[in-house]
């Protein structure tokens, strides 16, 4: 992801701006898939779409709040521990 790109979009139009982008990004994201799994549309295409907008504002998320690498991989690697965890317990 080019950093420089998503800073110039941060500075342009400000914080609390994108901030509100990615909550709107994600209400979209969300709308797509109770589509697909309620009514089982053909939406792939459109999932898609706001996948990429989710994953490019919360980016924009990343960098306002100054949370590099090291700190989300850590919260990812933990959370995906948690679920491997309820997982195995489920299998029981």
């Amino acid at each position: 992801m080019n950093d420089e790109v998503l800073n110039k979009a941060i500075k342009k139009y400000g914080e609390t701006h994108q901030i509100l982008v990615a909550i709107e990004e994600m209400q979209e994201l969300s709308k797509e898939l109770l589509k697909y799994a309620n009514r089982g549309a053909n939406n792939r295409d459109e999932i898609i779409k706001e996948l990429a907008d989710c994953y490019i504002t919360l980016q924009q998320i990343r960098i306002i709040f100054d949370f590099n690498g090291i700190f989300t991989n850590e919260a990812i690697y933990n959370k995906l521990k948690r679920l491997e965890k309820r997982m195995n317990e489920e299998k029981k």
